[in-house]
């Protein structure tokens, strides 16, 4: 089992890391079946519309804009106590 770093926000750095297999990670990509919070707006949306709406957007910029506020990152080398290369805790 290979165990990666899923994390909430891309810019969420330090807090609500989530630890799982890579097999899960890429059930989510392809189902979009992810539940999402939108702090800013106070609403909860499936991965698969908060994708479908940001492909929607005109520009480049306002895309990049929702991915940050909406969509998770993964972290694919390792397990870390939080993102940054100097706090890796198994690679």
């Amino acid at each position: 089992m290979n165990t990666i770093t899923l994390v909430q926000r891309i810019n969420y750095i330090k807090f609500n890391l989530r630890y799982t297999d890579i097999s899960e990670v890429i059930n989510i990509i392809q189902t979009g079946n992810m539940v999402l919070y939108d702090k800013e707006s106070g609403r909860y949306i499936l991965l698969q519309r908060a994708i479908e709406f940001i492909r929607s957007l005109n520009t480049h910029d306002e895309q990049q804009k929702w991915k940050a506020r909406l969509l998770p990152a993964v972290a694919y080398n390792g397990v870390f106590s939080e993102v940054e290369e100097s706090h890796i805790m198994q690679y």
